[in-house]
């Protein structure tokens, strides 16, 4: 499941333009990646591979020791929706 969550955050234009009077507050949608286990846990090893493959942003890493996917850096998701698409097909 992919969702996201609004983020304010202050700074100065001396930083960055972006900060400057004109535009006083900068809003970025920032995802929050959840697995779903139990879809997760239906899939075998080399579709397990393809999932993470599939990700355009290295979002997530397989584990090939314990043979799962795990979330590597979420900050790093564009909520392409690439994952959820494999899944549910």
């Amino acid at each position: 499941m992919l969702d996201f969550k609004l983020i304010a955050k202050k700074g100065i234009a001396k930083t960055h333009a972006k900060w400057s009077p004109v535009a006083t507050c900068l809003m970025r949608a920032e995802p929050i990646v959840e697995l779903n286990q139990d879809k997760i846990n239906t899939l075998d090893s080399d579709q397990k591979q393809e999932l993470v493959t599939r990700c355009p942003r290295k979002v997530f890493s397989y584990n090939s020791l314990l043979q799962s996917v795990d979330i590597e850096d979420a900050e790093k998701c564009n909520l392409c929706d690439e994952c959820v698409k494999y899944v549910q097909d």
